[in-house]
């Protein structure tokens, strides 16, 4: 039997989403697929064996492990140990990691072990300086014979590390079940209140403090026709549970474990608001087009550069069929957007065009190419 092994820091997280899907796929072509993973399991697949390494919770504290290399060195330790065993005495056909601090440490230990690399890249580096730091990462990165990104931005971004020949672009997709949810938004508008939703890390990062900053304004201004429904986890969850406290019109539903309470979510949501980085749309606004619901989308990419500065996304991202893009920077031009869509019911009616959007872009299609450079990876080590 072909056997992979996977790595990875976090369980609740969109990386570890998008990882999960492909290893899916791999053992329903026969793989045994085994997973080593630091913290809580969010729900486990029958198809796996884990290896579960109790830890503090990736998506309260994972803004601190991006700090620096070294930060992210010493969160990982346990499962750098822990891999570094597997690695050594179980004979894998193929390692996997999700992202590059495990990637770029534990493939050369793979690859002196007879097993191919793949390194699951969900991040955004920037330019790096011809430092001997990046000539270390481009020497272990040759141990790698696979790099997955998420986007044609990040695959660029990542080709300063490794050849362009070995990186592959698998972008985000919402599961089927997200598909076969029917949200008709005129039916269910009895009351005129706009109900905007934000699934997610609550984190600077995550560009969601402006939309917090709206709801306050909001509030203070005496408008009590739209309503903000946060639910997540993350380092400054505590703040927004003091906000929900003293604004009414806040409300935190806490983490939504649950895929079947979080396609709910979406569902019941007039508008999602979620993040892009340049190039693709993130996980929460993949799922909510895919349910029907539209997006609104900071027009500025979630991660930064080693500038400090956020990149602007691409326009065609996001068209007026399936929701709108704002500037975070300008929060009177976010309470300004959201009141013209309460007014005119901008939401209504964008329900086909955004599971069609979905569809076209954000679909299981996107796993096959993906996939198959993976199963080839095996018949060139003689696995087949």
């Amino acid at each position: 039997m072909k056997r992979i092994l996977t790595i990875t820091q976090c369980f609740p997280c969109g990386s570890w989403l998008c990882i999960e899907k492909l290893l899916d796929a791999l053992a329903s072509k026969g793989y045994e697929v085994t997973i080593i993973g630091l913290g809580e399991i969010q729900k486990k697949n029958p198809k796996f064996k884990y290896v579960v390494v109790p830890y503090l919770a990736f998506n309260r504290f994972g803004n601190i492990t991006c700090a620096h290399p070294l930060v992210s060195a010493l969160w990982n330790m346990p499962l750098f140990l822990l891999g570094s065993i597997r690695i050594i005495f179980g004979h894998y056909d193929l390692v996997a990691y999700n992202g590059l601090a495990s990637g770029l440490t534990l493939s050369p230990l793979a690859h002196l072990s007879g097993s191919k690399n793949i390194i699951m890249y969900h991040s955004y580096l920037g330019h790096i300086k011809n430092t001997p730091m990046k000539k270390m990462m481009v020497l272990f990165g040759k141990t790698a014979d696979l790099v997955v990104a998420n986007s044609r931005g990040s695959a660029k971004d990542i080709s300063q590390i490794f050849a362009l020949r070995k990186v592959i672009v698998n972008e985000h997709f919402a599961d089927e079940a997200f598909f076969r949810i029917k949200t008709n938004k005129a039916m269910q508008k009895e009351d005129s209140v706009l109900k905007i939703g934000y699934a997610g890390r609550i984190d600077e990062d995550k560009l969601c403090f402006p939309l917090i900053e709206a709801a306050k304004r909001m509030f203070d201004s005496g408008r009590k026709d739209i309503c903000f429904y946060f639910a997540g986890a993350g380092s400054a969850v505590n703040r927004l549970i003091e906000y929900a406290r003293n604004y009414p019109n806040i409300k935190y539903l806490g983490y939504i474990k649950d895929r079947a309470a979080l396609m709910d979510f979406y569902k019941k949501a007039d508008v999602v608001w979620s993040l892009a980085n340049e190039t693709y749309l993130c996980m929460p606004a993949v799922e909510s087009l895919a349910v029907g619901t539209p997006v609104i989308i900071p027009m500025h990419s979630e991660v930064r550069d080693l500038n400090g500065h956020r990149a602007l996304i691409e326009k065609d991202l996001v068209n007026k069929d399936i929701g709108w893009l704002v500037d975070t920077n300008n929060v009177a031009k976010i309470i300004k957007l959201l009141i013209k869509i309460q007014k005119d019911k901008l939401f209504i009616g964008k329900e086909e065009s955004c599971r069609n959007y979905a569809k076209k872009f954000y679909s299981k299609d996107n796993l096959k190419e993906t996939v198959s450079r993976m199963v080839l990876l095996n018949k060139h080590n003689g696995t087949e």
